[in-house]
């Protein structure tokens, strides 16, 4: 499963959200910026986003650290 559609599906943010997160650098897989939406999940993944990630976006509820399991 793909960056997106994984987090499309454990945040219920719109696609243009996840990528705007991705194009600012806030999001991260195992402590590695991750920029591209694309990117295969393998598991034991972890995605965590940087402390700022609200101001750009409009809806508040967001975990910041997700497992891939």
């Amino acid at each position: 499963m793909g960056v997106l559609s994984f987090l499309k599906q454990k945040l219920k943010l719109s696609n243009k959200e996840i990528k705007l997160l991705l194009d600012k650098g806030l999001c991260k897989r195992n402590k590695t910026i991750e920029r591209f939406s694309s990117v295969k999940l393998q598991a034991n993944d972890e995605i965590t986003f940087q402390s700022n990630y609200k101001k750009y976006l409009k809806k508040e509820q967001l975990q910041l650290s997700i497992n891939v399991t």
